[in-house]
């Protein structure tokens, strides 16, 4: 899954970018922990899988 996708997914489950540091974005939803996604090559990166899942486990979309 690349980055764009992952961040489409995440604001969809009412996460918000609230900061960007470097090539990491950092997304909050209030009741819900704050994730930080990496952002590469204008997030058309292809993002390891493990944090994709856990990406997906910490907003409850799995």
């Amino acid at each position: 899954m690349k980055a764009k996708e992952l961040v489409k997914l995440l604001e969809r489950a009412g996460y918000v970018e609230v900061r960007q540091k470097g090539s990491h974005r950092r997304f909050e939803c209030p009741g819900k922990e704050p994730l930080t996604v990496p952002w590469h090559s204008n997030g058309n990166d292809t993002l390891h899988p493990k944090i994709v899942k856990d990406c997906l486990k910490k907003a409850g979309l799995i």
